[in-house]
């Protein structure tokens, strides 16, 4: 199919709605093509031109676009149709281009100096503690050399320490991991310490063969991971705590546990110890009595004592642990057994994190996260009412504990909510002990003590972050209020308890000591805490996920306006922190820019129910710090499958610089909210056609201009289009030209980025209303397409956006393309 150029016109609409639509156009596409340059005179003259000499809207012209670090996927080269864009819009693209380095022809490729890459400074990586928390390590460019990796002291932890943000650090040792002459051949992406002197990389050698290295400090060496074969791709199992799984042999050095996607039409993974004494692979199933070939793996449990292999799930979605009798079957795990075979590894996925698996227990046990069938029996721990954010027209829960755990779990069945349970022996149904009514629970976001493989707390990622400890000392609820267990927040405030009788189940010294920890946290709290340039009150965190390396732990916290979370050092002796550090850690998936956080932005989160019933809809508003915003962004994220969380990004906080807000919606196919939203399967009790993706976007939009009136007014009724403006890339991209397309009555313009434009088969997941789904559903019958892979879907009639290349013509629309993607590359 052929690729569709991006085109811009102006409607037909009043003079001063015309201006507005340029001015979110331009200001947008100026950030698209100088995200990632210092041309602040751009944005002047750009306005200036858009809006004279009108100031603007809340602060000075931008000096620099620090602000937009997260946003690299706005840096490709924007393409504009002249033909079809009046002369005024194509001038401002052209003054754009022309400031940032002119056209395409008359650009000549930069490349950085290695040597001055700023993720190769000691402030830009991010912190690898060792197991035990004493050193550290990061790569350094080294001329004659290549790139190198330095092992060194890690940073001071505890009451003495004068800083916890180290930009200098004594070497201890160095090893050299790319020769330069490799550079821009082999590349890097992941970083483990296997033990205190050896080191697992991922990366790539050539255009797609995805490899591991062994860095051996005590030998001073670093070596290549042999594969099964010439053509295998290498990945790393994780644990639930996201590092390899690692056991040492009888010499005492180490084993680490791999996987290999084989080249074929069938992509079947293996997996083998790889073993450091002798370099060679030994099969993983070699030595655990179990007759299943690895290639039927799907996750697996190693004993950190022993190194056993101690639990498998099969790709079927069969479980089997492993006893002193022999290997049995404890079940099903439903999730697991409906996801399918996983398919082949993308090119550039080295990791295979943790999904379904979370630990074992000495009674043959096995903890997991799985959707729960119905008529299972009720969870021990469920969050309370009140962290619960309920859609308008949800069943309103009841009172007792009882009815109000059964509430819990049908809604959870109903959503097919993922919930964390424990498989307890064959034949036996999982018992669930924490149930989200609303939210999926994750394995990497449960809280596990190491030595034990106690578990003691969940994260839970809703409208808003929440830990939940597990199994902790409360009372339980009898009548007169809202039963269910207690997140962090709920615990730290000390409410008093109604009236009560006493659960000895519930009550356990295990949620005892978790929740002493937490509170221990809380008041070692600084009362400031640095994040770059900013500082912030110490008592707005809360902790949500832990890093342990013995006593030394990195601890992230949630902070009420960020959408990433902020890790600081702990210091943890005999269950209860001594120390917290007052100066934010450079950690992968952690807070840096510190802009964010001075916009002071204003974060909501809201809940609304799908107009056909089959959900609820999830969005989050992002506003400036006082005033209405002047106009408002839809950011859609893409996938379908990804989703937006609570808090403000980078490129959030350059919107707000600018005096705009920000709508983000997790419409139907999201993860994150039970299996029948993220399948985005047609409602089953509808007679009709079901919504799509679309309707999800336009119900919040409509909420948010008419119901939280966020410009200070409602659109209801008056016939002006809002200045709204909807962006995206790849299934985002695809959703703003489906936007505009079906709702020109809501956007004023938008920008596409590599949006989604031919697929062999067009998922419901990209079926935007019940109208188009109804045309889908009749081209389909009309040719006979049973969904086989021979043919091409007639959907793609309705959906493919250069099937209505026409009818973007008129419309006020910036598409971008990435500048090295081919045409069929383009559809992906």
């Amino acid at each position: 199919m052929a690729s569709l150029r991006a085109r811009a016109a102006a409607r037909r609409v009043p003079q001063s709605l015309r201006s507005r639509q340029l001015a979110l156009g331009g200001l947008i596409a100026a950030l698209a093509i100088v995200a990632s340059r210092d041309v602040s005179g751009v944005f002047v003259t750009l306005h200036r031109q858009l809006l004279g000499n009108a100031p603007w809207p809340l602060t000075a012209p931008p000096s620099d676009v620090g602000a937009v670090e997260s946003s690299r996927w706005l840096r490709p080269l924007v393409r504009a149709a002249a033909s079809a864009a009046p002369a005024r819009a194509t001038s401002l693209v052209a003054t754009a281009a022309a400031a940032a380095g002119g056209e395409k022809r008359n650009r000549k490729k930069a490349y950085l100096p290695t040597g001055e890459a700023t993720f190769l400074t000691a402030a830009g990586q991010p912190l690898i503690l060792s197991p035990n928390g004493l050193r550290t390590a990061r790569f350094e460019f080294a001329q004659g050399s290549g790139l190198i990796l330095n092992v060194e002291t890690a940073p001071s932890f505890g009451p003495q320490a004068m800083s916890t943000l180290v930009t200098e650090r004594d070497v201890t040792d160095t090893i050299g991991v790319v020769p330069q002459d490799k550079l821009g051949i082999r590349g890097l992406r992941d970083l483990f310490w296997l033990t205190d002197k050896c080191f697992l990389f991922t990366g790539f050698e050539g255009p797609a063969r995805n490899l591991a290295w062994i860095a051996d400090i005590a030998e001073e060496t670093s070596f290549l991971v042999s594969v099964p074969s010439a053509e295998a791709d290498t990945f790393v199992p994780l644990n639930i705590d996201g590092a390899p799984s690692v056991r040492l042999d009888a010499q005492g050095l180490p084993e680490v546990l791999l996987g290999f996607s084989n080249a074929g039409e069938k992509r079947e993974r293996s997996w083998c110890w790889y073993s450091m004494a002798d370099r060679t692979l030994v099969d993983a199933s070699v030595g655990t009595g179990s007759n299943i070939p690895t290639t039927l793996w799907r996750e697996a449990i190693v004993s950190p004592t022993s190194g056993n292999v101690e639990a498998i799930l099969l790709l079927n979605g069969t479980l089997r642990r492993h006893t002193p009798a022999g290997w049995i079957d404890l079940g099903t795990l439903r999730r697991a057994e409906s996801a399918g075979i996983p398919g082949a590894m993308s090119g550039a996925q080295t990791l295979m994190p943790r999904e379904y698996l979370i630990g074992f227990g000495p009674d043959n046990s096995v903890f997991a996260v799985d959707t729960l069938a119905p008529g299972a029996q009720l969870p021990r721990d469920t969050p309370s009412l009140a962290d619960l954010v309920i859609a308008d027209g949800c069943v309103e829960p009841p009172k007792g504990a009882a009815d109000f755990a059964a509430w819990v779990l049908k809604q959870s069945t109903q959503r097919q909510t993922a919930g964390l349970v424990r498989f307890a022996g064959a034949g036996a149904a999982p018992e669930p002990l924490f149930v989200h009514p609303f939210a999926d629970i994750l394995a990497s976001n449960v809280w596990v003590e190491p030595e034990t493989g106690r578990l003691e707390a969940v994260a839970v990622e809703d409208v808003e972050p929440r830990l939940f400890v597990l199994g902790a000392s409360r009372p339980q609820v009898t009548s007169g209020n809202s039963a269910g267990g207690d997140s962090l927040r709920s615990l730290m405030m000390g409410v008093e308890p109604p009236a009560v009788v006493e659960d000895s189940q519930q009550s356990t010294d295990e949620g005892s000591s978790i929740e002493h920890l937490l509170r221990s946290l809380q008041e070692k709290m600084p009362s400031e805490v640095v994040l770059g340039g900013a500082t912030l009150s110490g008592s707005s965190l809360e902790p949500v996920l832990v890093e342990r390396h013995g006593p030394r732990w990195l601890v992230g916290f949630r902070h009420p306006s960020l959408s990433e979370t902020i890790t600081l050092p702990a210091l943890i002796e005999d269950g209860e922190a001594v120390w917290v550090g007052a100066e934010a850690l450079v950690v992968k998936g952690s807070a840096r820019n510190s802009e964010t956080l001075e916009r002071e932005p204003r974060v909501e989160g809201h809940r609304l129910q799908a107009e056909d019933g089959s959900g609820d809809v999830t969005f989050y508003l992002v506003l400036p710090a006082v005033v209405d915003p002047a106009a408002l962004v839809v950011r859609l994220h893409g996938g379908p499958q990804d989703r937006d969380k609570w808090g403000a990004d980078g490129l959030d906080a350059w919107f707000l610089s600018r005096g705009y807000g920000v709508l983000k919606v997790n419409y139907r196919g999201s993860s994150g909210f039970g299996q029948q939203w993220s399948s985005s399967a047609p409602s089953a009790t509808s007679a009709s056609p079901s919504d799509g993706f679309l309707d999800d976007v336009v119900a919040a939009l409509r909420w948010t201009l008419d119901v939280r009136q966020v410009f200070g007014k409602s659109y209801v009724g008056d016939g002006r289009v809002p200045p709204v403006a909807v962006m995206g890339q790849d299934f985002g991209g695809f959703a703003v030209l489906q936007a505009l397309l079906h709702h020109r009555e809501l956007f004023a313009c938008g920008v596409a980025v590599a949006p989604t434009q031919a697929l062999p088969h067009w998922p419901d997941s990209h079926v935007p209303n019940a109208a188009v789904r109804a045309k889908v559903n009749a081209l389909r019958e009309a040719d006979s397409w049973t969904g086989s892979a021979d043919g091409v879907d007639p959907a793609g009639r309705a959906l493919a956006p250069a099937e209505n290349a026409e009818a973007f013509r008129g419309l006020p629309l910036l598409v971008i393309e990435y500048e090295k993607d081919e045409a069929e590359a383009r559809g992906q």
